[in-house]
């Protein structure tokens, strides 16, 4: 039981700028989980952290997140550890000239034994429908605020 989202999108932004993005967004969530603010130089492959979850559900659990694929500005990846399964999220960005990238966002999920009730397909079909629109969304507001960024910078 698993399954995977893959999407393309072309962004109208720099690969270093997309990759320094992600990187923000990471440590924002590594605060939001921890209460800490690391330094960015420590996100790298392995790095680790845990984060406690409230699902639509309302189940609650823990969730290991690691970072399995770190390579500036070319390809991230980590992986999302419940007792629910794995969720691995993966981005891979191709330059098209300097002021474009073509982004591959690749997510797949392997559920645990325990974890394929009722509820939890009637989720997954609903979240694969949504999944899609939210990353595709996702990826254009980052392209979004990148531009915002250099627009601010260059006034």
């Amino acid at each position: 039981n698993m399954y995977m989202l893959k999407t393309n999108e072309i962004l109208h932004v720099d690969s270093e700028s997309f990759f320094n993005n992600l990187v923000d967004n990471i440590a924002y969530d590594v605060f939001n989980a921890t209460g800490e603010n690391i330094p960015l130089s420590s996100i790298k492959k392995g790095f680790n952290y845990k984060k406690n979850l409230n699902n639509k559900l309302g189940r609650k659990g823990t969730v290991n997140v690691e970072i399995i694929e770190f390579n500036k500005p070319i390809s991230y990846s980590a992986k999302f550890q419940s007792s629910s399964g794995v969720n691995t999220l993966s981005y891979y960005i191709e330059a098209l000239d300097k002021n474009s990238i073509n982004v591959t966002y690749i997510e797949d999920f392997k559920g645990s034994k325990g974890s394929m009730d009722l509820n939890y397909k009637l989720l997954n079909i609903f979240f694969k429908r949504n999944a899609k629109k939210r990353i595709i969304h996702f990826l254009h507001s980052m392209e979004e605020s990148i531009i915002d960024n250099k627009n601010s910078l260059s006034s």
